[in-house]
């Protein structure tokens, strides 16, 4: 039974005597042909559709499947449903050796997942506040068993609408990047330097969103933050604000991370609120 169990067949068990082996044989082990036949049987003498699924192999061809279906329309099936055992990451019956196939067929030539792992229903991780240009960012890094990366989550403060749908869709995509086998380094590189109102954290300069999220994985990367990026002078501030040209009062035209409907502008060597005084060099 325990050999029946892993493989899912008794047909090459020797002890399984030949009557037992003819009378006990599944759905695999009945050719497609012989399938569509039984079910064109019962067609025969029913008025609707049969409800049969026809199973293939795994290793069926589409060949085979342009057969099926002509074999049936010959023999006056109204309907067919075939289903290619492996086709899908789960189905209903499933045995190991069949499961490890399945896990097989995942792999791409350069042997990296090209579908995401499934998420276990309970996971630990640590989440960590920074201060973003857009407000008080916290990022959530869940990991898997051997302690790398496996999801992000980020919520920004009180801040809504468009800010919070992108960083959930950075989140999303580098979660599902994290889960199919991808590199946590390759993510982070992808996500560093973007700029966007930028604001420094504690003498750590974060230019965006993203790049507060990359530098969340970098720092678990690493249990000692060895990693860490410090940009502590006025020039790279200057030089990172005037990157591009502001508009001829020199104003930022994007509201306030503190009070959320200031203007900021650039004044006395740091980006300044007109509105609550807020400013980027001191907070």
């Amino acid at each position: 039974m325990r050999e029946i169990v892993a493989t899912g067949s008794c047909q090459h068990i020797e002890s399984v005597p030949e009557d037992v082996k003819r009378l006990f044989r599944t759905a695999m082990e009945i050719d497609y042909e012989t399938h569509i036949r039984m079910q064109a049987v019962f067609q025969s003498h029913t008025d609707l559709a049969v409800s049969k699924t026809i199973n293939m192999r795994n290793d069926a061809t589409i060949e085979d499947v342009d057969q099926a279906y002509k074999l049936a329309a010959q023999l006056g099936c109204t309907g067919i449903t075939i289903y290619r055992d492996g086709s899908k990451p789960t189905q209903v019956l499933e045995v190991e050796r069949s499961a490890e196939l399945a896990d097989t067929q995942e792999l791409t030539l350069d042997g990296v997942s090209s579908l995401p792992r499934q998420r276990p229903n309970m996971m630990s991780g640590s989440t960590e506040r920074l201060r973003t240009g857009h407000g008080n960012m916290y990022v959530t890094i869940n990991f898997d068993e051997v302690g790398k990366p496996f999801e992000v989550f980020t919520n920004l403060g009180k801040a809504g609408g468009c800010d919070s749908a992108q960083l959930e869709a950075i989140s999303r995509l580098a979660s599902l990047a994290l889960r199919s086998g991808v590199q946590t380094q390759e993510v982070i590189e992808q996500l560093t330097s973007i700029t966007c109102c930028p604001a420094w954290d504690g003498g750590t300069l974060i230019r965006s969103a993203p790049d507060a999220v990359a530098l969340a994985l970098k720092r678990h990367l690493s249990e000692h933050h060895t990693e860490e990026i410090h940009e502590s002078s006025l020039e790279a501030q200057y030089a990172l604000f005037s990157a591009n040209p502001s508009p001829p009062d020199n104003g930022y035209k994007r509201s306030c991370p503190e009070c959320g409907g200031g203007s900021l502008a650039y004044q006395e060597g740091c980006v300044t609120c007109l509105t609550c005084a807020w400013n980027q060099c001191s907070g």
